[in-house]
């Protein structure tokens, strides 16, 4: 070997293979993957593995493929290993020099190259923690009896142990180390031996190796692999020759090790047992048993060739065979060696078979063909060895492995004899043709052996009498023939199968000239035919394989010459002896072939049968001689020979019950006269005259299904039909055999899906029947007798035989006519629906006593298919039917049978079912299989009625589905397996069988049993994985059973390792685990901490593998799918190693050694670097995993943001791919659609990670990745908003919805997808709607199917659907990126373009979307939701975007263009988006207002307007209609609403809350409009509008009643806020205050309910004072007086002016003890004052007081606050304008003395002018001490810093504002003073 190039796939450099860049594959993974069911997806990996040089150069010689050390390979391997091509260091995982010395050490003891050596010690060092997890449990010693463990609670406490760490450093030790060495060594020789024997028979026998015609697989690293066609039979070409061209090099070469492994054995390994555990010896011997097997297997295979054999050859083989006795004493200790002794004994025999080549030499010798002179039998020497070893076995005188050698070489040797006798007696002119004296000379002279004076006896005859008498090689054959099938049945090994039984038909077919057609002949043939292949693999093959070797039926149907000896023998004894024609044809159904008439081809023997064979009837002869010259006893009919007769009367007998004193009538003439009586004059002949009733033969042609139809009607217990001439009804084993055969029949028709043959074929049998009566009806009415305690009378083992074939029928009478098979459950005793027991139930019992299951097998699949129709006629069943003959296409229905009675059917054979499986794990099982394949199919058909009832309609009531008829037993199902608590023993038998799976051996014999083995493992952890889902489905309490599986999570971990087949389903399985532990609040339960220290370390460090180094796809994906759930379903220490690779909590601080640290990159970091390749974006599937792994690792564990934005190649990658998507949105072809399905699903994924780069990027201050961004943004603007519009089709699923609903009165969501189904996503022809759900339900119907069919549209749906999901999740994805990018918007101009375009394409009329309901309403609300943020984010950058400037105009344009109602739309189906598009609207009236956004000034009309005002006309009428259209009516409208809306305080509370967020959106709305400069110039069109919504009114009467809508407990007076605001921006508008002023707003307000606490001497706030306070409960009371009472109060001031000042003062002194309080709250003393305090100072100036009024009482002042500061000064403006009015008088056209003044008693101007100046005074300290900020805003301003600068002695923003208020304050009540 040398391992040069650093990118061989056999040995990469070193230095990648310690680092974890590279996984070695091995010659038994590669062996494994070659032999998977599957291995088609594994093709492109063993191409490149098996054709790399190196290996190639080692298959080339199997027998010894390592070279032995040498000079040259120690320096290669100084090379490889020397410091430069890898550098240990302390970091590094891995110790290089116990590499070392390792592979020296090897190379030592196994005398092979070092470089091999080395390589397999990585192997060993790669695969060390797989080793460690399965210590102790893959070797099937640890078992007392050396059998395998199928299930049992011991089994299941050792797999679900964790071991400690001095186990773990026991297995680290050298001696186990180099143990495992060996054992890996010699696993590795034997793989490759059986790799090349299997790459030599693919080219010899042109086998298919990976079931594929020109397919293309796909590498998990995402290229397309060409599985090129030849590679297979190249290689094996190349393997053949170089083992030897001419077949005697190839012969003796196998011979050679053959002999040497021999010696092996012997001699032991030689390995020196202190530094390897004692027991490798016993490996050594496996291993070495193992090759002679395979080599066996390759000798065998090259035999079939046609080039002669060299006599060298043969004589060599039997020298072996003389010596080692065909191995028949070969005895071991070891129970796990000896099982491996008997397919060595098979191939031995086998092969000493096909040494002897008896076809081909003798037809040469029957033909005198000159080829007979140069066999071996020409070399005497050879002659003698053969004869002396066979002569040892017939010595032997008992049934061996050479007796198969030993008829074919007495067959072989009495044609050499006649051939031999004729030579010698001709003479040299008649000799045959290329025959001569000369060249004939050796061959007699051979011969002379055979005639040897040493033996007294005729060696041929000994022979012969031997080989068919003592050596019983009828039943030898018959068990190799048996156990050939079941050692060597699987796939890869299906065409030796075919050569080995072959070979045993040419010695049947051979032995024909000597022996006579017979039972032990005609039973060995049958095993032949049969092998080990079942009734069920006649409907279901258990593989599809392409072989160029016949099947034996093929063989024996196209030797005409053996045909004729047995077929046409068996048909002429019809129906005397019924069993070998029928077997015969039973078996030759077992190709499931058609014949050209779409027949079974198996029944061509007895459609038409020539001759009619039996015994005569008792009496009279009915017959005369003819012919009598011939001495034939040749015959005439004298009279009607009937084949049936009927007893007299009612009378009918019961099996075993006739006497034959009995009279007998022939039947009706209808049956009688036409084709079931001979009639008179058939010709015919006497075979058999010894005794009487003579057997008679009549040349009467018939067909032999209506006769083996009528022969079975009198097996049935009523019947009063007999057979006339035997007079009696026919045997259990007769009706076994016809049972069997019309099974097989049906059965090919279901495998070829011919449904017209099964019917003509039960039409034909049935054609004899009576009208009341057919075929069917006959057999289940044997079943239903069979099942009856009183049907077992016979014997039980052939009743069990009749009973299970009986189940075959009805099986494939499920499946072709389950109108048949309902109706006979209901009422049969094989269930027993109205009682308990039943004739199942009953047979158990029988069945276990014998060991055997047929019967119990038989069920089962019968269940399976019984709930498979259940589903599939469920359609079919509702259609009203017709009137139909007995076979006529009525496949799916019930037959009449109620739904109700096949509901109680399923449910009563599932909870048969459940307790056959919790308690057959104790049963006695005589063959394996029987068990494996129960379990199987239980698990399998569980799994069904799961997933047909919970995966897919999500109705509530799964009894309403289409499925509602497997409810109850689905319910029973959970009700079993899904229990919170309790209930461990029906659980036990579940992870038993998950155990078992761990315990299949490693081994190059793919048996039967390991393949059944492994199919029953992967069905269990499917059934489990689903049991799950449905507990998250129906959001069920947390399951025993999930608690079971995470306390088994050792098990479950060591399963992953165990087969390569169990690996996915596990992920899968724990995928669901982690998943269904997340959903609740609580900490869900640790994987890593059930798994134990050492157990998660080998865990984790197998899982970093990931799929290698097979490169599985789907493995990798699922892979992918796992960890994304590890990292965000709260499985913290796994997702540390994911995204550190440290070990987490059983390693950190513990581990220091080699052993504990990681192999390789962090699987992040892993992911990182994948994506960061251009390359790996080829594959789509894979690309999308790793990316949604990165995302959610982001989005779960921010530290994780950091190693990504690091990574920037990783980030240039993803840019670039985004740049570089640019797909249509209008792709047509379905291929192109779901292409842009996975591109959107890419673009959402890399848009999740760009925001929280940018996230992370934008609080450290780094803007380069968004300026990166900016320009890379087009398929996210162009194909995000828009696209899922665009996608949807619908015309489409309206005809969809509309054409089911007419045809199946169905609608396509019965079959949704749902999450039981749907997880993962996978985009395409099945992604929402199930087809394949849907094939079996619509599948009986020829419009589904069709070319335009129901099945086209529902795909071309489910593309649609997938195309809009993508667009969902990328709109989703792409408003998280959107939004962060939006956060850097001011210093970014270029960005404001792209996102500008995004707001107008948000903007959208929802009415015009025809999307449905569901998803429409969640996609226009995240369209809005990020138009309006954009929106607020543009605006605050204060973008001069030109889609900004005119976003009004678009936004207006679209509200006014949608069907939605303007004024009631808040209230209405669409109320989130209408709300949402008003906000947009406010929003974006922000550019159109000026810089200081200033209430309308009152300057005249007149006036010149700043150039601002002149806007368009076409947006000032814009302006106008969003006040008309939309304001006023929709205020007018939530007032109604909240004035009628329920009293009940929970709902009013609701409405409360939703329609005053409306009103204040209104409100926002209307204060927006009349600030816009252009206000003033629409003064009169506001004005009008306003006033003839009469909205002023409708604020009045809102607040007037504003306490009623106050519930309790908070009374929260906020509709009262919301009516005064209204109100005051209103009067903000001139013409608005004079209406205001008009109405007589003011007065109402003074009459409100709710404002009565503003002049209630009565105290209603905390500290007992009168007034209303910010800190007084409600708060908002407060807000209403300063926010709203006096700020309306300056409005009407300023715009109405002296005419309303009177009025306003008037009103405000009403409120004296709101005004009192406002002096209180800004005074510096105690509030609480006492009544004598207040008597000493009321006589005072009301202008001011005394500093007195300051100290008097002082105490703890009141917190000072913005409200109160600005309460104040309002006041106080208010005050100094009434003052100002009052000097003016008859000036400003009052009374002086009709303005009552404000600063009375109650807030005496001077005193509080004083006590905001001392607030003002100095430092501020009082002022600073008494500051309390209200709300979050003002406690952000109390953190910034103010406006001004500190130079203004304000420390922050809050003070600012609260010291302009107060210097407001001071300034107004001293020009009070003054004035």
């Amino acid at each position: 070997m040398a391992p040069t190039d650093s990118n061989s796939i056999y040995f990469p450099s070193l230095e990648s293979c310690l680092h974890g860049e590279h996984q070695l594959l091995s010659w038994s993974a590669a062996l494994n993957a070659l032999a998977s069911p599957n291995n088609a997806q594994h093709e492109w990996i063993l191409q490149r593995f098996l054709t790399d040089a190196s290996c190639v150069k080692q298959l080339e010689t199997p027998l010894d493929p390592f070279a032995p050390p040498s000079p040259e390979s120690k320096s290669l391997f100084e090379t490889l290993t020397a410091a430069i091509n890898i550098t240990p260091s302390q970091h590094t995982p891995f110790d290089i020099d116990q590499l070392k010395g390792d592979a020296l050490w090897l190379s030592n003891k196994t005398k092979i190259d070092e470089p091999s050596a080395l390589r397999i010690a990585v192997l060993e060092w790669q695969n060390r923690p797989a080793s460690q997890l399965l210590r102790g449990l893959s070797d099937p010693r640890n078992d007392a009896l050396g059998k395998p463990d199928f299930g049992s609670s011991i089994l299941l406490s050792r797999t679900t142990a964790d071991y400690g760490l001095a186990d773990a450093a026991t297995f680290a030790s050298k001696t186990n180390v180099r143990s495992r060495l060996l054992r890996l060594y010699l696993s590795e020789r034997t793989s490759i031996l059986r790799i090349a024997e299997i790459m030599v028979r693919a080219y010899q026998c042109d086998d298919n190796v990976f079931g594929r015609h020109k397919e293309v697989s796909v590498g998990a690293k995402g290229t397309e692999k060409g599985g090129g066609k030849d590679w297979v039979p190249g290689l094996g070409q190349i393997i053949r020759d170089n083992m030897g061209t001419p077949k005697r090099s190839f012969v003796a070469k196998c011979q050679t090790a053959i002999e040497s492994r021999l010696e092996n054995v012997e001699k032991g390994s030689e390995y020196d047992e202190q530094e390897a555990q004692f027991d490798i010896e016993e490996d050594f011997i496996a291993q070495k048993l193992t090759e002679i097997i395979h080599i066996l297997q390759m000798m065998s295979t090259r035999l079939e060739d046609p080039e002669p054999l060299d006599a060298t050859n043969v004589k060599r083989w039997f020298e072996l065979m003389a010596r080692c006795q065909f191995f028949d004493g070969l005895q071991f200790t070891s129970s796990a060696v000896q099982a491996l002794v008997q397919p060595l004994r098979m191939l031995t025999s086998l092969m000493s078979l096909q040494m002897l080549k008896i076809a081909s030499i003798s037809q040469c010798l029957d033909s005198a063909a000159e080829a007979c002179v140069y066999t071996y039998l020409t070399a005497r020497d050879t002659v003698q060895e053969i004869n002396q070893a066979l002569l040892l076995a017939v010595e032997k005188a008992e049934p061996s492995g050479a007796s198969p050698a030993v008829f074919a070489w007495a067959i072989i040797t009495d044609a050499w004899r006649g051939l031999a006798d004729f030579l010698n007696a001709a003479d040299d002119t008649s000799f045959p043709s290329g025959l001569d004296s000369n060249n004939t000379k050796n061959l007699l002279e051979s011969f002379e052996e055979m005639r040897n004076p040493l033996f007294d006896v005729d060696l041929i005859q000994l022979f012969a009498n031997s080989a068919t008498t003592n050596l019983q090689v009828h039943t030898v054959i018959h068990s190799l023939a048996i156990n050939l099938s079941k050692g060597f049945s699987t796939r890869i090994d299906h065409s030796f199968k075919l050569l080995a039984r072959n070979a045993l038909l040419q010695l049947i077919t051979s032995s024909l000239n000597l022996v006579q057609y017979s039972e032990p002949v005609i039973q060995s043939t049958l095993s032949i035919l049969n092998g080990k292949d079942g009734f069920y693999d006649i409907v279901s093959p258990p593989f599809d394989a392409t072989t160029g070797v016949f099947t034996p039926s093929e063989a024996l149907l196209n030797d005409t010459w053996a045909t004729s000896k047995l077929l046409v023998q068996a048909q002429s004894r019809y129906p005397l002896e019924t069993g070998p024609l029928l077997q015969l044809c039973q078996a030759f159904s077992r190709d499931g072939t058609l014949d050209q008439d779409d027949w079974p081809s198996a029944l061509y023997f007895v459609r038409d049968l020539p001759r009619y064979t039996q015994r005569l009837p008792h009496g009279t002869e009915p017959y005369s001689l003819v012919r009598e010259e011939e001495n034939q006893n040749f015959a005439s009919l004298d009279r009607d020979l009937p084949m049936f007769g009927q007893l007299p009367g009612q009378q009918y007998f019961r099996r075993g019950e006739y006497s034959e004193n009995q009279a007998l009538v022939p039947l009706d003439a209808i049956f009688a006269e036409d084709f079931l009586t001979i009639p008179t004059g058939t010709l015919g002949r006497i075979i058999d005259d010894s005794s009487k009733p003579y057997i008679g033969c009549w040349d009467f042609s018939y067909s032999g299904l209506s006769h083996l139809g009528l022969l079975l009607s009198t097996f049935v217990a009523s019947s009063k039909r007999i057979e006339y001439p035997t007079q009696s009804q026919i045997s259990c084993v007769q009706a076994t055999d016809i049972v069997g055969l019309i099974a097989s029949a049906l059965a090919v028709c279901v495998r070829n899906d011919n449904v017209e043959g099964a019917y003509a074929v039960l039409e034909a049998s049935s054609d004899g029947l009576d009208r009341t009566e057919d075929i069917t009806t006959v057999i289940l009415t044997i079943l239903d007798e069979a099942m009856q305690p009183t049907g077992r009378e016979a014997d039980l083992e052939t009743m069990l035989d009749l009973t299970a074939s009986c189940m075959h029928f009805a099986y494939v009478v499920t499946k072709l006519l389950p109108h048949r098979i309902w109706p006979f459950l209901s009422r049969s005793s094989l269930i027993n629906l109205d009682g308990s027991g039943g004739g199942l139930v009953d047979s158990i019992p029988i069945e276990m006593s014998l060991g055997r299951h047929e019967v119990l097998l038989g069920t089962v699949h019968l269940f399976d298919a019984l709930v498979e129709n259940t589903v599939a006629g469920a359609i079919q069943r509702r259609i009203p039917g017709k009137q139909v003959t007995r076979f006529e296409d009525i496949k799916a229905g019930g037959g009449g049978t109620t739904e109700r009675a096949i509901g109680r059917i399923v449910t009563r054979l599932t909870r048969i079912m459940t307790d056959i499986f919790q308690s057959a794990s104790s049963w006695r099982f005589e063959n394996v299989a029987e068990k494996l394949e129960l379990d199987n199919i239980i698990l399998r058909t569980f799994q069904k009625i799961l997933t047909y009832v919970y995966g897919y309609d999500d109705t509530q009531e799964p009894s309403n589905k289409i499925t509602g008829l497997l409810a109850s037993a689905a319910k029973h199902l959970l009700d079993t397996f899904l229990v919170p608590s309790g209930n461990d023993l029906a659980l036990e038998p579940l992870l038993q069988v998950l155990a078992a799976g761990i315990t299949i051996p490693t081994t190059t014999l793919f048996s039967d049993t390991n393949k059944s083995w492994v199919t029953r493992t992967v069905s269990a952890l499917k059934c489990v994985e689903t049991l799950i889902k449905i507990s998250v489905v129906l959001n069920m309490e947390t399951p025993r059973l999930q608690l079971r599986l995470f306390e088994a999570c050792p098990m479950l971990a060591r399963l992953f390792v165990a087969q390569e087949s169990f690996k996915k389903p596990t992920l899968e399985l724990l995928e669901t685990m982690i998943l269904s532990a997340g959903r609740g609040v609580e900490e869900p339960p640790s994987l890593l901490g059930h798994l134990g220290p050492e157990n998660a370390k080998c865990f984790l460090k197998v899982l970093s593998s990931l799929s290698k180094p097979l490169e599985d796809a789907a493995l990798e994906l699922q892979i992918w799918r796992f960890l994304s759930a590890v990292v965000s379903h709260r499985q913290q220490w796994f997702a540390i190693y994911l995204l550190t690779g440290n070990g987490g909590r059983g390693s950190a601080g513990k581990e220091k050694s080699e052993e504990g640290k990681s192999r390789g990159r962090p699987l992040l970091q892993h992911a990182l670097d994948q994506l960061a390749d251009l390359e790996t974006f080829q594959n789509k599937e894979r690309a999308i995993a790793m990316l949604d792994f990165v995302a959610l690792a982001q989005d779960n564990w921010p530290w994780a943001v950091l190693d990504v934005r690091k990574h920037s190649k990783f980030i240039s990658s993803l840019a670039n791919i985004l740049n570089s998507q640019q797909t249509s949105s209008f792709e047509s072809s379905s291929d192109k659609r779901i292409r842009m399905c996975d591109e959107n699903r890419q673009a959402a994924r890399i848009a999740d990670i760009f925001a929280m780069c940018l996230h992370e990027a934008r609080q450290m201050g780094d803007m380069s990745l968004a300026k990166d961004l900016s320009s890379k943004l087009y398929y996210y603007r162009d194909h995000a908003i828009s696209g899922a519009d665009t996608a949807y089709n619908d015309s489409l699923h309206t005809n969809l919805v509309r054409n089911l609903q007419m045809k199946f009165s169905l609608k396509p969501e019965a079959f949704k997808r749902t999450a039981l189904t749907a997880i993962p996503p996978q985009f395409g022809e099945n992604y929402f709607y199930a087809l394949e759900y849907a094939d079996e339900v619509l599948g009986f119907d020829s419009s589904w199917a069709s070319k335009k069919g129901f099945r086209t549209e529902l795909q071309i749906s489910n593309i649609m659907l997938s195309l809009v999901e993508s667009h969902v999740m990328l709109l989703n994805s792409w408003k998280n990126l959107a939004l962060e990018l939006s956060q850097v918007l001011p210093d970014m101009p270029a960005l404001q373009l792209h996102m500008a375009k995004v707001v107008k394409d948000c903007i959208y009329d929802k009415t015009k979307s025809r999307l449905p309901p569901h998803i429409k309403e969640g996609l226009l609300e995240t369209r809005v939701d990020l138009a309006f943020t954009l929106t607020q984010r543009l605006v605050e950058a204060e973008s001069r975007e030109p889609d900004i400037q005119s976003l009004f105009s678009t936004v207006w344009t679209t509200l006014r263009d949608s069907s939605i109602d303007l004024e009631t739309g808040l209230t209405g189906p669409d109320a989130y988006y209408y709300r949402s598009v008003l906000k947009i609207l406010l929003l974006s009236l922000r550019p159109h207002l000026n810089t200081g956004r200033n209430q309308p000034s009152t300057t005249s009309s007149t006036s010149k307007q700043p150039d601002s005002l002149n806007l368009a006309p076409d947006l000032t009428s814009d302006f106008l209609a969003v006040l008309s259209d939309v304001i006023c009516p929709s205020y007018r409208h939530l007032c109604t609403s909240l004035h009628s809306s329920d009293p009940n305080p929970t709902s009013l509370t609701s409405s409360i809350a939703i329609i005053t967020s409306d009103l204040l959106i209104l409100i926002s709305l209307l204060q927006s409009l009349l600030a816009l400069p252009a206000a003033t110039a629409l003064q009169p069109h506001l004005h009008a509008r306003i006033a003839a919504a009469q909205l002023i009114r409708y604020a009045t009467s809102l607040f007037s009643w504003a306490h009623q809508l106050a519930p309790p407990p908070t009374h929260d007076p906020l509709c009262g806020e919301l009516a005064i605001l209204t109100l005051v921006h209103l009067s903000a508008l001139p013409l608005c205050a004079h209406q205001v002023a008009v109405d007589g707003v003011l007065p109402q307000l003074a009459a409100a309910a709710i404002f009565q606490p503003f002049t209630s001497p009565t105290s209603s706030s905390r500290h007992g004072n009168a007034g209303v306070g910010p800190f007084d409960t409600p708060p908002r009371l407060h807000a209403i007086w300063h926010r709203g009472v006096l700020p309306l109060c300056l409005n009407l001031l300023r715009h109405v002016g002296a005419p309303l000042a009177a009025e306003v003062a008037g009103f405000l002194t009403q409120c004296t003890p709101q005004l009192a309080r406002a002096s209180r709250a800004i005074a510096n003393i105690n509030t609480n004052t006492t009544k004598t305090h207040h008597a000493n100072h009321k006589n005072h100036d009301t202008s001011g007081s005394s500093s007195q009024h300051r100290n008097a009482g002082r105490a703890a002042a009141e917190p000072m606050t913005l409200a109160l500061a600005s309460e104040v000064h309002s006041l106080a403006l208010i005050e100094l304008i009434c003052a100002r009015f009052r000097a003016a008088g008859p000036a400003a056209g009052v009374r002086a003395d009709a303005i009552p003044s404000l600063c009375g008693e109650a807030f005496p101007a001077r005193a509080v002018r004083e006590e905001a100046q001392a607030l003002l005074a100095g430092n501020r300290a009082l002022l600073r001490a008494r500051l309390v900020p209200v709300g979050e805003r003002e406690a952000g301003w109390l953190r910034r810093e103010p406006v001004g600068g500190k130079e203004g002695g304000c420390e922050n923003r809050l003070e600012e504002r609260v010291v302009g208020e107060l210097e407001g304050v001071v300034r107004c009540l001293t020009e009070v003073g003054e004035v």
